[in-house]
């Protein structure tokens, strides 16, 4: 039985608050606006025109009386529970009344799956991606997230009949590239249209029902489902190969046995107190426990590997089954496939892979190999695939169990432990419903592992819903063209929503810290037994409103700055140098330099133990000891000029209190510990400057004989980061960016004066991409007039997002190209400059040269030979996209009426298709 929500309970704020109403099994809840949540009646109308083969879950039944209300819908629940079953509903409710429902996907190849899922399903559905359109008139529509946002901004005629719009993987609205256009689609669609959102499990889900249903102005069932039908065992496997349970379904994870297992593996601190990671077992050793792992009948095996160039790696040592079943239907499915593909290496080594009843599928393999392994493992034929997380998103294919090869991931700049929200989804396709009682999940634990990373992987929860509106050219655009106020669409946006509810609790946190006076603390500790290395207070500290406090705390900053320089560095930080370390938001206190090396250093500093047995900061010599921690330079906030002599052990609690009690003497003789200043002829003006200024306010500050105001300034720096974060939601940045997109329109004449679009206008809004601007100043330039089919095909390229990673030769008539495009658009970027804009993201030089060699050799295996940092897949992806810019810039030529421009992109486009055979789609075959 549901159990209901009181209607006298307050609005929630937090999902604890819910806790009391929920069943062990789903909450269906009605959000309406501002007002606050109820539960859902007990007798709404649950029938369906659908039949199942199997009997539906609770949470599926919901939904199902929740889309039958004629409301939005938004369905949490876990990776393969099913999810689907809502989306047909609601497409077959559309379909009977004579509607069209709109299904979107993430990504394309998602997208030719579901076409082909519902094709089997229903009798009317189109395909409507990038570069395909089929049936685009059908009552059942498969789109992806792009082309919808586009459709919704230019108005399609077809959009008036919409009812349903499914938006698969909608926590992908926190995805920090595209997750914008999510946020658009919900805020641009037409009032009469209810979503049908699907999303794997969110703390904070019940913001995106609010946010959903305040835009629409109504109501919206959320049905949240509390527990997997198939619970995961989480698994961490030693590097002896053993295996130990260290999480049972929604129990707790077991912190203790976590820790037994990452001290016999030698770990050696925590990755946050040593930021540094630990290495990646060699590929052999992985293959070893996956076939340990395969051998007890775990399989079929998902193993997650984070690295592309390592999935082959670890392949070649997978034992496998052979297995002539997977080899045929690969066979088949290869049989007309392009001769340049079958001959290329990639092919070969999957072939071999195949025979044995191994995979490996990532982004960087062609996009039909990629499907035909995709059908090998949903159908059961493959023992072991080796995947990157992409084969996590929205491919229905669970496994019996997962196994990760690492939980470290590159994150764009540096490397980084992966996300809980990333490893549920991988997680999350062991247990297969309906074959398996649980699902397996295994972690491989390696030297340098350590229970709190573990932990804040496994055990914690989800991320957070987030916003990644921003304010683009296009999208300032797209509001005119759509009569929107620009200012009145952010206010829409679930950014505007998520700062406005977060505002109260910044004041409230501002106000706290502000009113902290710092009282008097007159304890004695004459005898260093209870002394401390966290902040002091005195009966004369100082208010953290004094003006010459808060600037004190600026200068501190830049006099680090200036200390820490790389001609003073060695002997700043020399062995026994007292430094003042806050790190991630801890404050370590006062520590005493043991090493320096590259951008680290490593300090003694009191610490004790948590629950998980890492270290954290000590207040007293008490269950205390002297840590020896690696911490980045950034955590160093201030240099004292004493040096002390370092304990020559660091063992025993009297090596504590000798630590301590020095930094209690140094603060007895000078009232404070003494700032160091570089030598003032050893630096620049500027820097003797700063130098000049901190020494007066110093100077000062002692004179009125007021102490710890360097313990302070982590206090004021975090006062002045509130009053920061107010002052931004309260005078917002997209404020600033849409005023200035306005006036560069005007100015450039993309609208007239009275702010209607003009023929520059209209043609930026023909193109999609985030910003079109660089591309009609080369149009309206005549840039591409006087250029080759091949020059053409080369300098759209610079229009593609490409790996940042490539790197191809030099080639001077490239170099000379690219100074062409860089000199027509100088104007531009000087004008987004001073208009204090995003600086141009587009146009890059990284793939002009794959595009040169491809147009050469009418190869993509032979024009990335000589490319570092290009896949087959990658490169395939590049000039499909190519292709799709070419028709948009032959379309944008037609609203020019500038014939030549239309034959010029055409004769580019027919080059481009001489040696691009793009192979059709396993999933749909008109590709």
């Amino acid at each position: 039985m549901l159990r209901v929500h009181d209607e006298n309970d307050d609005a929630h704020e937090e999902i604890s608050e819910f806790d009391e109403q929920q069943t062990d099994l789903v909450e269906h809840t009605i959000f309406n606006g501002s007002e606050k949540p109820v539960s859902a009646p007990a007798n709404l109308d649950m029938s369906t025109s659908l039949d199942f083969d199997f009997d539906l879950d609770i949470f599926q039944l919901e939904s199902i009386k929740a889309v039958n209300t004629d409301n939005s819908v938004l369905v949490v629940a876990s990776t393969s529970a099913g999810k689907s079953v809502i989306a047909y509903h609601a497409i077959s409710k559309s379909i009977e009344n004579g509607n069209v429902a709109i299904y979107t996907a993430p990504v394309k190849s998602l997208a030719n799956q579901k076409y082909v899922e519902l094709s089997s399903k229903f009798d009317d559905v189109g395909l409507i991606t990038g570069d395909v359109s089929t049936s685009p008139s059908s009552s059942c529509l498969v789109m992806t997230a792009e082309v919808l946002r586009n459709q919704l901004f230019s108005g399609a005629p077809n959009i008036s009949k919409v009812k349903h719009i499914i938006l698969d993987e909608a926590h992908y609205i926190s995805d920090e590239q595209r997750g914008v256009v999510w946020e658009q689609i919900i805020i641009s669609a037409p009032e009469n249209v209810k979503f049908v959102l699907l999303t794997a499990t969110l703390p904070n889900y019940y913001d995106l029902a609010s946010w959903v249903s305040i835009v629409h102005n109504s109501p919206v069932h959320c049905i949240y489902q509390k527990r997997r039908p198939v619970p995961l065992h989480i698994h961490a496997v030693k590097e002896t190969g053993t295996t130990v349970l260290i999480k049972d379904g929604d129990k707790p994870l077991n912190s203790g046995e976590l820790s037994k297992i990452c001290a016999a593996t030698n770990e050696i601190g925590s990755i946050q107190q040593n930021s540094t990671l630990p290495r990646d077992p060699q590929p052999f050793e992985i293959a070893n426990h996956a076939n340990n792992i395969v051998s007890q009948g775990n399989f079929p095996l998902l193993l997650f590997c984070l690295s592309r160039r390592r999935c082959f790696k670890i392949a070649k040592h997978l034992n496998g089954i052979e297995d002539n079943e997977a080899l045929e239907f690969f066979d088949s499915a290869s049989d007309e496939w392009d001769p340049h593909i079958k001959k290329s290496e990639q092919f070969s080594k999957i072939r071999e892979l195949v025979q044995r009843g191994i995979g490996v599928h990532h982004s960087g393999i062609l996009p039909i190999i990629r499907e035909t392994i995709e059908l090998l493992f949903s159908t059961g034929k493959l023992v072991i695939l080796v995947a990157t997380e992409t084969f996590a998103l929205g491919v229905n294919a669970p496994a019996r169990a997962v196994m990760f090869a690492s939980l470290i991931k590159w994150g764009g700049s540096s490397f980084r432990p992966v996300s809980p929200s990333e490893f549920l989804q991988m997680a999350g396709r062991a247990g297969r419903r309906g074959f398996d009682e649980f699902g397996n999940v295994y972690i491989f634990v390696m030297k340098g592992y350590n229970p709190t990373m573990i932990a804040s992987v496994v055990g914690a929860l989800p991320n957070k819903l987030v916003s990644r509106m921003k304010v683009t050219s296009s999208l300032v655009l797209a509001c005119n063209m759509m009569r929107i106020d620009p200012f009145e669409f952010i206010k829409k946006s679930l950014l505007f929503y998520l700062n406005n509810k977060r505002l109260p609790s910044l004041q409230k946190k501002l106000n706290r810290i502000t009113n902290n006076n710092n009282k008097a603390d007159n304890a004695n500790n004459a005898d260093n037994t209870e002394s401390t290395n966290a902040t002091h207070h005195h009966d004369n500290a100082i208010d953290i409103n004094d003006e010459e406090l808060c600037k004190y705390a600026t200068l501190l900053k830049q006099v680090v700055n200036i200390t820490l320089a790389p001609a003073f560095i060695r002997d700043v930080l020399k062995k026994g140098r007292i430094l003042y370390i806050i790190h991630e938001g801890v404050t370590w206190g006062w520590a005493s330099v043991n090493t320096f090396e590259n951008s680290f250093v490593n300090v003694y500093v009191p610490a004790t133990k948590d629950k998980l047995h890492q270290n954290i900061p000590s207040n007293t010599v008490k269950d205390s000891f002297i840590a020896s921690i690696k911490f980045p330079l950034s955590s160093i906030c201030a240099v004292s000029n004493i040096v002390m002599k370092n304990p020559e052990t660091i063992s025993g609690a009297s090596r504590v209190a000798f630590l301590l009690s020095t930094f209690d003497a140094v603060r007895k003789k000078h009232g404070n510990f003494p700032i160091l200043k570089i030598d003032k002829t050893k630096i620049c003006e500027s820097a003797r400057k700063v130098l000049t200024e901190f020494n007066i306010i110093e100077n000062s500050l002692m004179r009125k004989k007021k102490r710890d105001y360097v313990e302070l300034c982590s206090l004021i720096e975090e006062k002045i980061s509130l009053e920061e974060e107010i002052r931004k939601i309260e005078n917002p940045p997209t404020n600033h960016y849409i005023e200035s997109y306005i006036q560069l329109f005007r100015n450039m004449n993309y609208t007239t004066k009275d702010d209607l679009l003009d023929l520059k206008g209209r043609v930026a809004i023909a193109l999609h991409v985030d910003d079109p601007l660089p591309i009609v100043e080369l149009l309206f330039s005549g840039f591409f007039t006087s250029l080759t089919s091949s020059e053409v095909c080369i300098v759209v390229s610079c229009f593609v997002e490409s790996p940042p990673k490539i790197k191809s030769p030099k080639m001077p008539a490239l170099i000379s190209l690219w100074g062409k495009i860089e000199t027509k658009l100088a104007q531009l970027k000087k004008t987004i400059l001073d208009l204090g804009l995003p600086k141009l993201e587009i146009p890059k030089k990284r793939v002009m040269y794959f595009m040169y060699q491809f147009l050469e050799k009418k190869s993509i295996t032979e024009a990335i030979s000589n490319i570092n940092g290009l896949t087959d897949g990658i490169a395939v992806r590049i000039l499909k996209r190519v292709k799709e810019l070419l028709v948009q810039f032959e379309e944008a030529s037609v609203l020019m009426s500038v014939t030549s421009l239309v034959v010029t992109f055409n004769t580019a486009r027919a080059l481009l298709l001489e040696g691009a055979n793009f192979e059709s789609s396993l999933y749909k075959g008109d590709d």
